[in-house]
């Protein structure tokens, strides 16, 4: 039993080390340059999966259903994870844009404090 106790205090302290500091504020410089990140990987992600759709597109389909059925099964595959990936990033980058508009705009309205939001989420937790 004391090693259950001694693996969950070490995971305790993994938890409170990984925490965020309370003095940490978001800056509106600092969304914009993460969404100029984001959009700079978006664009690069688009170039690729549209590279790996015309690669796919070049090939041809085999004449042997099963191998028909698993060369399109990989092309679906990879091709939807490329997009998707490019959508992860286009969507975050979209979402930094906005807060980073917002916090330029309105500083003073979304400036609550991450030990507010930590407590919140506490009480949130409680219920």
């Amino acid at each position: 039993m004391p090693l259950v106790k001694r693996l969950a205090s070490e995971r305790d302290q993994d938890a409170e080390a990984d925490e965020v500091p309370a003095d940490t504020e978001v800056t509106a410089g600092a969304a914009a340059l993460g969404a100029l990140q984001a959009g700079f990987f978006t664009y690069l992600l688009f170039l690729f999966s549209t590279s790996i759709s015309t690669y796919f597109g070049r090939q041809e389909l085999p004449d042997q259903y099963t191998a028909k059925n698993i060369t399109v099964t990989i092309r679906t595959a990879v091709g939807g994870l490329a997009y998707l990936a490019t959508f992860i990033f286009g969507a975050n980058a979209l979402g930094l844009t906005g807060l980073a508009l917002k916090l330029a705009f309105f500083p003073d309205n979304g400036s609550s404090s991450s030990q507010d939001m930590s407590k919140q989420s506490k009480d949130d937790s409680l219920l």
